[in-house]
């Protein structure tokens, strides 16, 4: 009987659910700052809804400082945690131009190999004209493109969801309800 009560009791421990608790969730803002290093050209917004592009300059768990960007003498910003909305890594136009270029230059030689065979009047005229137009207009949509796509969201402030909250109200010869909406 000793045996089948260890045994019951190793059947009940195995089987019997754990409780188990998360880790607490990292902080998005703490995350963000981690990835943010000095000189890095970013688009912060504020909580008001206003953008500044800037340079980081210092960056602490409590604020975030950037060189704004055309400002006159240097000018610096900081901003205090509670105020960030959302922080965006800026990329430069130069990738989305050469690729856009790139691009170009070689839809040029397809094109001047497929019309021109081994005719080299042919193909030298089409260089000119091909490089000219697609390469330039390559480059011109490829930093068009790099300027649309190429900021990235790396922080957004957690939004306050919206609560309804509902009361009964009963007294001596009354019922209703108490709504409260919070936003």
């Amino acid at each position: 009987m000793g045996t089948r009560v260890r045994v019951a009791a190793a059947a009940i421990l195995l089987l019997a659910p754990v409780m188990a608790t998360a880790q607490p969730p990292a902080d998005p803002l703490e995350q963000a700052v981690r990835a943010l290093t000095p000189g890095q050209q970013i688009v912060l917004r504020d909580v008001g809804g206003g953008d500044t592009r800037g340079r980081v300059v210092d960056v602490t768990p409590a604020s975030i400082t950037l060189a704004v960007a055309g400002g006159a003498n240097g000018e610096r910003r900081s901003f205090e945690r509670i105020t960030i909305a959302t922080i965006r890594r800026t990329d430069s136009l130069w990738s989305g131009l050469l690729i856009g270029a790139a691009s170009g230059f070689v839809a040029t030689e397809v094109w001047a190999r497929q019309s021109c065979g081994n005719d080299g009047e042919c193909a030298a005229i089409t260089r000119v004209v091909g490089w000219g137009a697609l390469g330039g207009g390559g480059a011109a949509v490829g930093a068009l493109i790099d300027r649309l796509i190429g900021n990235e969201l790396i922080y957004r402030a957690a939004t306050t969801p919206s609560v309804l909250q509902v009361t009964p109200l009963v007294g001596r010869g009354t019922a209703g309800l108490s709504l409260s909406l919070r936003f």
